[in-house]
């Protein structure tokens, strides 16, 4: 059995945004000819092929040449927005599509190191970002956008950033190993301003949760509804019983007065 040999992506500049400023997700959403119907083996390899060819153009070449765990990565890539460029990784997508939860597990920063990404919607429906090293031979930092903040070292334990709003526009999130190089990236994004990025509409996330704009019925209507079902099995119980003992009074008032 032939193992795919692990991809070493550290200089790939891989990303599957045209203009590689368009959020992946609304190219995967626009980009009909990638989801189309699977229902015979040629239109699968017709699909398979398809998606080879837009990964390879996108950037993708050096990961697809590396068999079908690159070929892994370059999607897993293409689905967040993520890109390396230099010495960091970029999670570059428009805040505006992250009104749902994403994990994204074990990206390859490079052999010898995996990174966890993931994206939690808060109960004041904002976005969080969590990083956290799946494995790593070495310290690695991450800053989110702007990189106004000191660098954060990472571990095996989720490392929390809050989502923030940059003009001109950058990448949410920088990870890298080099901390030098991460203090220094705040001085070349040359951004003015920084603020946190706002709460989703409800309607907006209830959409995508449940499919309508109406969301998901709250606990408490749930249990005010056993509450009235147990009511009015009370009183439909009482009414029979009432009823049951009426009868029996009226057979008894009867026979004695015979």
């Amino acid at each position: 059995m032939v193992r795919a040999k692990k991809p070493k992506i550290e200089n790939d500049e891989c990303v599957t945004d045209e203009l590689r400023n368009i959020p992946v997700e609304y190219v995967s959403k626009q980009a009909v000819n990638l989801w189309k119907s699977l229902k015979v083996i040629e239109e699968v390899n017709d699909i398979v092929s398809l998606w080879l060819l837009t990964l390879e153009k996108q950037g993708c070449h050096k990961l697809i040449k590396t068999g079908a765990m690159g070929v892994g990565q370059a999607m897993v890539l293409s689905f967040g927005g993520f890109r390396f460029s230099g010495q960091h990784l970029e999670f570059k997508i428009d805040p505006k599509f992250l009104h749902r939860d994403y994990i994204f597990r074990r990206i390859h920063y490079d052999d010898m190191t995996s990174i966890n990404v993931s994206v939690t919607l808060q109960d004041d429906n904002k976005a969080q970002l969590g990083v956290s090293l799946d494995k790593s031979d070495r310290p690695y930092y991450a800053c989110d956008g702007g990189c106004n903040e000191d660098p954060v070292q990472l571990g095996s334990e989720m490392t929390y950033f809050p989502v923030k709003l940059t003009e001109p526009i950058t990448s949410i999130l920088y990870v890298t190993p080099d901390k030098d190089h991460m203090e220094l990236i705040k001085d070349t994004l040359h951004v003015h301003k920084i603020v946190e990025a706002p709460a989703y509409d409800h309607h907006v996330i209830a959409l995508h949760r449940h499919g309508h704009h109406l969301g998901g019925l709250p606990t408490l209507f749930w249990a005010s509804i056993c509450f009235l079902i147990v009511i009015f099995h009370l009183f439909l119980f009482k009414l029979i019983f009432n009823e049951y003992c009426d009868k029996q009074d009226k057979h008894r008032n009867r026979y004695g007065k015979i």
